[in-house]
């Protein structure tokens, strides 16, 4: 009896143990999450003592990658894509509220490490670097009881991208793993035109499901 009891055991924990991680090879990633942008200093050089910020509401964040994993490691070319409305801006101390939205779409090559264990859940760390278009929409400052209304012109600017984040993943099958994501995401100052520039950084957050062959 006590045999065969070990022998279950043993039997047991070897198929959760072979059932405890993603199997290797290719695989696809879709994610889908919210995307806090980091409120932005804005420099306009025809205007340089304008102390400017930029606030945004929170925002939609996707991503989709195509990947090989082997042992620990994993590769990944990723394309993503993020939008946040304004919510106000700061001009030399005075808000107003901010109409228009800021556009992130990246190509990034991202490495992983993950921390297999005995276990269904993966811990794991995540790097990449890349390129992204960043478009600006016009910008509509409302009218105020004192301020005509102002529209500024929009634009757009590609510039290096790189991304910084951890998370887990929870193996459903050893082809099917969710997995939870941080992401700290940012780009180089996007210029949109010759006078301006804004700073573009995020704190995304995302639950995604990756597919193995």
């Amino acid at each position: 009896m006590q045999k065969s009891t070990l022998l279950c055991m043993c039997l047991l924990a070897f198929v959760f143990a072979s059932q405890a991680h993603g199997a290797d090879g290719p695989y696809i990633n879709l994610k889908g999450g919210i995307a806090l942008l980091s409120d932005a200093d804005g420099k306009d050089s025809a205007n340089p003592g304008d102390r400017i910020k930029v606030h945004y509401d929170s925002g939609t964040a996707l991503a989709a990658g195509v990947g090989y994993s082997l042992g620990s490691a994993r590769a990944e070319l990723e394309l993503s894509y993020q939008k946040n409305d304004f919510d106000k801006l700061t001009l030399n101390g005075a808000q107003r509220p901010l109409n228009g939205d800021i556009k992130t779409t990246a190509l990034l090559l991202n490495g992983y490490y993950d921390f297999r264990n005995h276990t269904p859940f993966t811990p794991f760390l995540s790097a990449g670097l890349g390129f992204a278009r960043v478009d600006l929409s016009d910008r509509r400052l409302p009218a105020t009881a004192v301020l005509p209304a102002f529209t500024a012109r929009g634009g757009h600017d590609t510039v290096f991208a790189y991304q910084l984040g951890g998370g887990v993943g929870y193996a459903v099958t050893q082809n099917i793993t969710v997995d939870l994501t941080y992401r700290y995401f940012a780009t180089r100052d996007a210029q949109f035109t010759p006078t301006e520039k804004i700073e573009n950084a995020s704190h995304n957050i995302y639950l995604g499901i990756r597919f193995g062959f």
